[in-house]
């Protein structure tokens, strides 16, 4: 009967750890899921943005890109420190120069050619912000 009873918590214990891990597991997978699609959230918008100036075609009532960009600089800030929890062991300091390399190219403007290397100023910051949301993949 002994024998019986301490089987019996053993099985009980056991499953009780693997139940937890398995919460755990889920909790953290569905946090992690719930960053990666703020994230993208966040800089749906500007690749929309991106995508306008293109189509655009010329500069007669064209948006003001610049502002647009420094103007939601503060949000895409906000969900970048809140994905940074998620990066990969090893891969922080490549995903801070993503998002300083972004930073750097909205908050000057897309027409400063120290940025764009003489390349088409939409693609050079939608290369940017791509580059920001190859992490939530990992």
């Amino acid at each position: 009967m002994i024998v019986n009873s301490v089987t019996s918590l053993a099985g009980i214990a056991l499953g009780g750890v693997i139940a937890y891990l398995s919460a755990r597991h889920i909790s953290d997978r569905n946090a992690r899921a719930n960053a990666n699609a703020k994230l993208r959230a966040a800089f749906a918008p500007a690749l929309a943005q991106l995508d306008l100036g293109r189509r655009h075609g010329s500069t007669h009532n064209c948006p003001d890109f610049d502002e647009y960009f420094e103007a939601n600089l503060p949000s895409h800030a906000a969900a970048i420190e809140e994905f940074r929890v998620f990066v990969a062991p090893g891969k922080g300091k490549a995903y801070q120069k993503a998002w300083t390399d972004y930073y750097k190219s909205a908050k000057a403007g897309k027409l400063v050619a120290e940025f764009t290397d003489g390349n088409d100023p939409w693609s050079v910051i939608e290369g940017k912000i791509k580059i920001i949301l190859e992490f939530t993949k990992a």
